[in-house]
């Protein structure tokens, strides 16, 4: 554990370090290899035309979103957009990157004092992070940091599982506006 702790005091931060460097390749590839292969198998079925029905699309997507709006407030599918957003985003620190640097800024501030952190608070991307050091440096006591910190871990937990439960609901949803576009085009055709 010594050598964890002397090797994380040594760290320097990064100008890029908690950067957005984009999207997240595996989700990336996740859904462009989705999206290709049922578009390659609509190609090689012969008339991409027929799989093509902007009606259906709108049935389809327009019925999710307005069951959503009709049963969650808006409000909460609006905090859902950047979560799902998110979730394109790649993670830049690990867990373990961010508890060095946590030690790292522990070791510095028994050697340098406050300065340290009040230098180290601009330098800091992770906002959870930056707002400790922050209440630290503001002469916040241990226990308020805590339960400031995890009023914000439990808001946060519950902006996700809202949007979860948003996403589900429509995921539901979906299958049964298909069935409804389904419908609809079966009687276009008669």
């Amino acid at each position: 554990m010594a050598t964890a702790t002397k090797a994380s005091q040594d760290i320097d931060f990064d100008e890029d370090a908690g950067q957005d460097t984009g999207l997240d390749t595996g989700t990336l590839l996740g859904v462009v290899a989705g999206v290709g292969l049922i578009v390659i198998a609509i190609i090689r079925g012969g008339d991409a035309d027929i799989f093509m029905n902007m009606n259906a699309l709108l049935i389809v997507l327009g019925g999710m979103v307005s069951t959503a709006f009709i049963a969650f407030q808006s409000k909460k599918i609006l905090e859902m957009v950047p979560v799902v957003i998110n979730a394109f985003r790649p993670d830049v620190l690990t867990p373990v990157d961010y508890i060095d640097q946590i030690m790292g800024l522990a070791g510095k501030y028994r050697t340098g004092g406050m300065k340290v952190l009040e230098n180290a608070e601009g330098k800091v991307e992770n906002r959870f992070l930056k707002n400790g050091i922050g209440m630290i440096v503001d002469g916040y006591n241990g226990r308020e940091i805590y339960e400031i910190l995890e009023q914000e871990i439990n808001s946060l937990k519950g902006r996700h599982d809202s949007g979860q439960k948003i996403l589900r609901f429509m995921g539901v949803q979906a299958p049964v506006f298909g069935m409804a576009g389904t419908l609809i085009g079966l009687i276009q055709m008669l």
